[in-house]
């Protein structure tokens, strides 16, 4: 699914949003968070932890297309340090 209809369903609080964009990402960031934190279920944890914080914040209703990726990227990174 692409980045500009995740983020169009997920400004529109349309749950089917929020299931592309854990299809999409939730494995390349526990993966991502992994390289930090060395220990898998607790980099899970970290990124279930913020899509879950994603979808209850207005941060969800601000996302652009052209840097969700790197927001994604960057906000598990700093979790996960």
């Amino acid at each position: 699914m692409p980045d500009n209809t995740i983020c169009s369903l997920l400004i529109h609080r349309q749950e089917k949003g929020m299931e592309y964009l854990f299809a999409k990402y939730y494995k390349p960031l526990v993966l991502w968070a992994a390289t930090f934190m060395n220990d898998i279920p607790k980099s899970e944890d970290i990124v279930q932890d913020f899509l879950v914080k994603l979808w209850e914040n207005e941060v969800g209703r601000n996302l652009v297309p052209e840097t969700l990726k790197s927001f994604l990227y960057t906000s598990v990174r700093n979790l996960a340090l």
